[in-house]
């Protein structure tokens, strides 16, 4: 059976509480049915044998004399491994995603607009340097209607920049509820990508996004018929260049969950669980970059995989591998971790989890897949707790019994996770662990990472209160770096 408790509330869920859909509920276990047929280790790997004939396929049948508990680990300080590069305060309200060395993309809520300026310009340097411690499934979503998106986004594609920060239509007076902008994270400037939903003449908002240094890609939902529309554009040098519509859906299809991978941005299309499609095939899609420089576009949609059920987790990226959770192609009810390399479009491995066992989030790092499991499941073996799970070389699992909440990221050797406050980080290979202090007069759930997978340096961010003037709140950036031993 599993054992149900209460779950962290993700970014995503928060950014749907933002316009108004609330954060989904955290609901109880379900156990596993007693009557599934546990199909055989040998019919699980040849199912996924098919999809994926080049890969390295293996089941997680994992013993706990495997399992490498951080219980076990010895503390050490932060400052022995972080220190802090720079730091910048952002308007109230921001979410930050980074999926580069160079740049973070910042979701900015209505809060937060007015104390910047939409055309750019540099958030404000908060000190100097510190101590780290401180579906097309059916008619419902089309499989790529190709566009370049209209209004003001109009023009060639040399055009970077010039009105790429504008929205469609609307009157000159409304106010968006969501936009973009890159964070620069040598300088702490800001450019704007995106100042409104580029439908918001047809009362479409910014719904979520994902950029790295190439490549932007967001979805837009309309207010209240549910309608959603996939749009990606090129960058360069923090500027956007054309966008192109690559899909679109309704109420049948859940908005997409997104991804950015090198020149790649990729999408999902799933049915609605409680819709009429329901039992349609669940889609990764993805659109790359064509040309280069000025000259670059996003090109055509294409098909990356089918799924036979739903997939599970937003995917995610480290080094050139995107990370996703299908189902397994077998009558029972199996997930399986799965990395494919963006450059050949191969799927390089993939881990079998035991049977209905779910995982929160997931990406293929540096030592192999590390993932969350937020319920317990105890007839799982070695994982049958909740918490963060990451393969180790020598075939051994490492194992932090922390809440998750979200992705891992890895730096400087060392492995990083989000617990209910802080940030903890993981010297795996010496046993040792850290708390990375959270700045001062931050909120009760402290710092966030922006990024997961694999870094060169560890970002994050949290609010500031200010105690005499809450309009003076404002969002903490952090840029830490490795300490060089």
């Amino acid at each position: 059976m599993k054992i149900g408790r209460s779950v962290a509330i993700t970014r995503r869920q928060f950014f749907s509480g933002m316009l108004g859909a609330g954060a989904l509920a955290a609901g109880a276990s379900v156990a596993l049915p007693g009557c599934q047929k546990k199909d055989s280790t040998t019919e699980l790997i040849e199912a996924v044998a098919t999809h994926a004939p080049n890969a390295r396929v293996y089941y997680l049948d994992v013993s706990k004399d495997q399992i490498v508990a951080s219980a076990d680990a010895a503390e050490a300080e932060a400052g022995d491994y972080l220190r802090e590069r720079a730091s910048f305060d952002l308007p109230l309200g921001c979410l930050l995603y980074q999926n580069s060395e160079d740049f973070a993309l910042v979701v900015r809520s209505r809060a937060g607009m007015s104390d910047v300026e939409e055309t750019g310009g540099a958030a404000s340097a908060s000190g100097g340097a510190g101590s780290g411690s401180g579906g097309s499934g059916g008619s419902d979503a089309n499989a790529g209607g190709r566009d370049s998106a209209s209004g003001s986004d109009g023009g060639s594609n040399s055009s970077f920049g010039s009105e790429a920060s504008s929205g469609t239509g609307g009157s000159s007076g409304s106010s968006p509820l969501v936009s973009l902008s890159l964070l620069n994270l040598q300088d702490g400037s800001l450019s704007s990508l995106l100042d409104n939903a580029l439908g918001a003449a047809e009362d479409f908002v910014i719904y979520d996004a994902r950029a790295n240094n190439e490549i932007l890609i967001w979805v837009e939902c309309h207010l209240t018929s549910g309608e959603w529309r996939v749009h990606a554009a090129p960058l360069l040098a923090g500027k956007r260049g054309t966008a192109a519509l690559l899909d679109e859906g309704g109420l049948l299809y859940e908005p997409p969950m997104l991804c950015v991978c090198a020149q790649s941005a990729y999408w999902t299309v799933m049915p609605n669980p409680d819709g009429s499609a329901s039992f349609e095939d669940s889609l990764l899609k993805r659109a790359r970059l064509t040309g280069t420089g000025a000259d670059a576009s996003v090109g055509e949609p294409e098909q990356v995989y089918v799924s036979h059920g739903r997939m599970i987790t937003n995917p995610q990226s480290s080094d050139g591998v995107l990370t996703f959770v299908p189902r397994v192609d077998v009558s029972a009810v199996f997930y399986q971790l799965t990395a494919l390399h963006d450059d050949t479009g191969e799927i390089d491995e993939v881990a079998i989890l035991p049977p209905a066992l779910r995982v929160s989030d997931a990406v293929f790092g540096p030592s192999g897949f590390s993932f969350q499991i937020e319920l317990g499941y105890d007839y799982a073996k070695g994982l049958s707790r909740y918490g963060t799970y990451e393969q180790m070389p020598d075939g051994r699992y490492f194992f932090a019994n922390k809440t998750p909440s979200s992705p891992t990221a890895s730096v400087g050797g060392c492995l990083y996770l989000k617990s209910t406050k802080n940030i903890i980080g993981f010297d795996v290979a010496n046993n040792r662990f850290f708390v990375v202090g959270t700045p001062k007069d931050c909120v009760e759930y402290g710092d966030i990472l922006a990024g997961s997978g694999a870094h060169q340096t560890l970002v994050t961010y949290t609010t500031i209160t200010n105690k005499i003037s809450a309009d003076k709140s404002t969002t903490r950036v952090r840029v830490l770096e490795p300490v060089t031993l």
